[in-house]
């Protein structure tokens, strides 16, 4: 019995070895893909800079400057996806920058800003509020990647002819907000790496929450649950 257990101790050395050194030649083949990705909407965005410096044209200047935004756009892009794969696949996190915040304020600044965001884009929202009397302790920044996630994802993937339905309240223990939408037909056409969503789930988990989503005949549903610091 001693050495099956010493045997079944070396399989799980084995595995846990072999699953980091998978992690990390998974983490450096990713840099080397991005870093490549970046350079090449970096080197056009120095070429129509170079161009702007001695171009005299108006509308040709114009022009340029459409083309620097659009570059400087897949730059963030692309520096968003790297930082979220390094947050999500990282071992060595650190640690929480965390703020107590009011939660009517939070829901407030950051969920109901991007409900206004999604209106101003044509889409109805449909809200469903309750009275929100708790405090949170969260990583502001981190909390806005979590829904801009969302969001973003609602404004890629969403069937517009269909209210996207808001709901936020908390419990005892903790704010819930829930988010759910219509998908489009074609929305499986378009690219997803579900990077963002692994991103909410890893951000929750630090916080202490839990992030869930499921999708299931044409809808998708996101819950985000929050700890409460109650006095």
């Amino acid at each position: 019995q001693k050495a099956t257990c010493l045997v079944t101790a070396k399989i799980k050395q084995y595995e846990t070895a072999k699953a980091k050194s998978e992690r990390e030649q998974m983490r450096a083949n990713l840099l080397r893909a991005i870093s490549h990705d970046l350079r090449t909407p970096l080197t056009a965005l120095m070429g129509y800079l170079d161009i702007l410096s001695i171009e005299e044209d108006p509308g040709k200047k114009q022009k340029y400057l459409s083309v620097c935004r659009d570059k400087a756009c897949q730059i963030k892009s692309l520096s968003d996806k790297l930082f979220e794969y390094f947050l999500v696949y990282s071992s060595d996190q650190d640690e929480l920058h965390a703020d107590e915040v009011n939660g009517a304020e939070f829901v407030g600044q950051i969920v109901e800003e991007s409900l206004f965001d999604l209106e101003n884009e044509g889409i109805e929202v449909a809200r469903r509020a309750g009275e929100i009397t708790c405090r949170l302790l969260v990583d502001v920044d981190l909390m806005r990647r979590v829904f801009g996630n969302l969001f973003s994802n609602i404004l890629k993937y969403a069937d517009r002819s269909h209210a996207v339905q808001a709901e936020y309240g908390e419990t005892k223990d903790e704010l819930v907000i829930r988010l759910r939408n219509s998908v489009a037909a074609d929305a499986s056409e378009r690219e997803s790496s579900n990077i963002g969503l692994k991103t909410c789930e890893t951000i929750l988990k630090r916080h202490g929450g839990t992030f869930s989503y499921q999708k299931d005949a044409g809808m998708f549903e996101a819950e985000v649950r929050i700890p409460c610091i109650r006095e």
